[in-house]
Formats: C-alpha cells, structure tokens, sequence
C-alpha cells in the first residue's frame, strides 16, 4: 500500500533558488459517499514568498497548491500560514480540502512541483529536482490514510 509520503528534506546553506522544505499528503472519509477531506502540510523557504520574511500566522500563502485527485481531477489547495521561523528562513503551512470521488475505487491522489534544495547549498538527496508526494485513498479498505509523525526538517551532517 502506498502510504503518505513526508519528503523530508535537510541542507546546511539554502539556496535562493530553491523553496521546498518538507510536505505531506493526508485524508479521511467526509460525510457521504466518495467524499473525502484533504490534509495538505508543507515546509518552504519563506523568502521565496515574502522578501524579506514578513508572513505571520494565518496569512495566505498566495499561490495555492493542486491535488491530483487520481480520478482525471485537480483540486486546488489554497495553504494558509500555520507557523514561521524566520532565523531559519522557514515558512509552515497547511490546507484543507473537501473532494468526492464520483465512482468507488482505489485512485493515487498527489502533489508535484519544482525547486527542491538545491545541490549548491550541500543537499545530497536529489537537489534542484522536483517532488512528488502522494497518498492512496480507497475508502472501501480505511476511512483515512496514515500520517507521519516525524520532524519535517532534519539537519544531518554530510
């Protein structure tokens, strides 16, 4: 089964061309069937949004995330400002959305994007790339998906 996924990101220097952090792709069973509630959380550099550093709790993140729903559907995914820290230049934020599936089954919903750190700062795990991170909703096997537990960021000697 696939599980969520958090892509766990470290560096020692971030780069100004890269923003993502950490994220992850959570659900569970809405009221009625084939209904769904998305949990999206994520990591990013702040600056890559705010120049200096300047969102605070509750803020809009601007430009919204999108869920592939696994179904031929994309769900857009406005992300609000849940924390920020600005001595490491980190912005968390999170969303969440209601989705119905119109037909019973198994589908892979996702989010993909650019900008991992990047590979100049020191990253060793796949810097400048893009990023996936997804989850299986079938909710005639659970009523929800698992959900990760772990720090989001971890610094980690090279």
């Amino acid at each position: 089964m696939i599980a969520s996924v958090v892509v766990a990101l470290a560096g020692v220097a971030p780069a100004q061309a890269t923003h993502y952090r950490a994220n992850q792709l959570s659900w569970h069973a809405g009221s009625g069937a084939g209904a769904v509630e998305f949990h999206l959380t994520g990591s990013w550099r702040c600056t890559a949004f705010s120049d200096p550093c300047t969102l605070a709790p509750g803020d809009p993140m601007g430009a919204s995330e999108f869920i592939d729903a696994g179904d031929g559907q994309f769900v857009a995914a406005p992300m609000s400002v849940v924390s920020v820290d600005v001595a490491n230049d980190v912005v968390n934020a999170e969303a969440h959305v209601l989705y119905v599936y119109v037909a019973p089954g198994a589908y892979v919903a996702s989010v993909s994007n650019c900008c991992r750190l990047s590979s100049s700062s020191g990253h060793q795990n796949n810097g400048d790339g893009n990023v996936r991170y997804e989850t299986l909703v079938d909710l005639a096997a659970t009523s929800a998906s698992p959900v990760g537990l772990v720090p989001p960021i971890v610094d980690c000697p090279i």
